[in-house]
């Protein structure tokens, strides 16, 4: 029975191989590719990688393989091929996002360009070599715990655990340091939810210490520890989570506020770009517009910012007076110098 298995798994790699139509493969060719590949005497029977085939082709219809095997009947003929479960273009998005993004150094970029070119028989990493040339080793210091750390808080979010970790910060020679100075930078959090936005993994969770609720970027976690018997502090039932993520400008967390901003019509694509197709948007008149969101002025306040020369309208109080005053600040100190 072992013999039986190991021999359907055999073919099945040789089929993983075959992975469109016009690589498509009768029983007698993959009977001769096994002999090859694994120096038998001879070629397994025909009728046993027949038998084989028809049982991968069952598991293939109940969805328990990678990939779709796939047949057809040419003459008295059957022909066999693979089909991956993602296509090309869905492997190439996720191959662009994995070169391009930053917190992820170059042996793990090749390595998961590789594994995902694989899904789909391909080797793309040579498409890529301009980009991995940017990610110069040595000039920045990568998290190498980033994978760890995804597992082991996934594994807190999911038993509603707490834990301890380090969260840091680049120095002045682009060194991880840690953000706080007590305990060694220690720190436990509740943690909710991990987050993939702005290209970047976040955790969103409450620092136990402060009380305070924040988005801590993944990549710049250490020391993940998963604190066993021990229970997060559920979220207030005023904070639903997806909107909570989707409306923040900015990841720094903070308690939700109505805010409503008077916005240049021609403002109106990013604030769409940012906030979605369900953005709360309301006409003034022909050149403005207002925009309600549901976020944290500590998110809000630096994406208003950024765009202030097309906003004259700034509620609730607390956060015009906010941007103001950066703004005066930033006036003053560029007339004194």
């Amino acid at each position: 029975m072992e013999n039986n298995r190991v021999t359907m798994m055999q073919i099945y790699h040789i089929l993983k191989g075959r992975g469109s139509e016009d690589l498509a493969v009768d029983a007698k060719w993959i009977a001769e590719e096994m002999q090859k590949r694994l120096n038998l005497p001879k070629p397994p029977d025909k009728k046993t990688v027949r038998k084989h085939l028809e049982n991968l082709l069952e598991l293939s219809d109940q969805d328990l393989l990678e990939c779709t095997i796939e047949q057809y009947k040419a003459g008295n003929t059957h022909y066999y091929y693979s089909r991956p479960r993602f296509e090309p273009s869905e492997i190439k998005m996720l191959c662009d996002a994995v070169a391009f993004s930053r917190f992820i150094d170059r042996k793990f970029t090749e390595d998961l360009i590789r594994k995902l070119g694989e899904t789909i028989g391909v080797d793309w990493l040579g498409r890529y070599g301009a980009v991995l040339e940017l990610k110069s080793q040595g000039k920045i210091a990568y998290n190498h715990e980033l994978f760890l750390n995804i597992e082991l808080l996934s594994s807190a979010i999911e038993k509603r655990q707490k834990a301890h970790l380090v969260y840091t910060r680049y120095d002045i020679n682009k060194k991880l340091v840690p953000v706080y100075r007590k305990n060694g930078g220690v720190i436990t959090v509740h943690p909710y939810s991990l987050i993939w936005t702005l290209n970047h993994y976040y955790l969103f969770c409450e620092i136990e210490e402060s009380g305070q609720r924040r988005f801590l970027r993944v990549d710049k976690i250490k020391n993940v520890q998963v604190l066993e018997g021990t229970s997060v502090k559920p979220l207030p039932p005023t904070i639903n989570l997806t909107k909570y993520v989707a409306n923040q400008a900015f990841m720094f967390g903070g308690e939700p506020t109505d805010i409503t901003l008077r916005c240049r019509m021609d403002m109106l694509g990013q604030v769409i770009d940012h906030f979605g197709e369900d953005a709360d948007i309301r006409p003034v008149d022909d050149q403005y517009f207002e925009f309600h969101v549901r976020s944290s002025i500590e998110s809000m306040k630096f994406w208003v910012l950024q765009y202030i020369t097309a906003i004259d309208d700034i509620r609730p109080k607390e956060l015009k007076e906010i941007v103001t005053g950066y703004l005066e600040d930033a006036l003053q100190r560029h007339k004194e110098r």
